[in-house]
């Protein structure tokens, strides 16, 4: 009896350590949702937005957007993905793709960091993303999109 308890408690313990692998540890994005960590603190967003534009050399630019409530006050995060041509990296710099952290009415633009799109079917996009603002203050990491068109 003693034995197929024991037996029972081992497979019950490693079943649990199984189910965790491979999963991310990070904040992932609820459907038609932005999550992130902004300086380790958890952000997910109550909307989210996608928009087709044309930057203004006419390459195609795709924004996404996801806001939230937070304090009264509105907080976003907005990816801007140049010269886009669906799944792929795009790295975050000056003159090339951003993102941005917005607060209120501050807004805090991205210096470093990279947007990957890992599924885009035309009217769904999904991916993940972190970069740093230019002015070191906010740090975004383990940011995930999720989101249609």
């Amino acid at each position: 009896m003693n034995r197929i308890i024991l037996a029972t408690i081992l497979l019950i313990t490693v079943g649990i350590g199984f189910s965790n692998c491979g999963k991310n540890n990070g904040t992932v994005a609820a459907p038609n949702g932005v999550a992130a960590k902004i300086n380790g603190v958890s952000y997910l967003s109550t909307s989210a937005t996608v928009r087709s534009v044309l930057d203004s050399v006419n390459n195609p630019e795709l924004i996404i957007t996801g806001t939230a409530t937070n304090g009264g006050k509105l907080e976003s995060i907005a990816l801007y993905l140049q010269n886009y041509k669906g799944t792929g990296t795009y790295i975050i710099s000056p003159i090339w793709s951003k993102g941005t952290y917005s607060y209120g009415a501050a807004e805090h633009v991205s210096q470093t960091g990279k947007i990957v799109v890992t599924n885009s079917s035309g009217t769904f996009i999904q991916g993940y993303f972190y970069f740093q603002a230019e002015d070191s203050t906010y740090n975004v990491t383990g940011g995930t999109f999720n989101t249609t068109f």
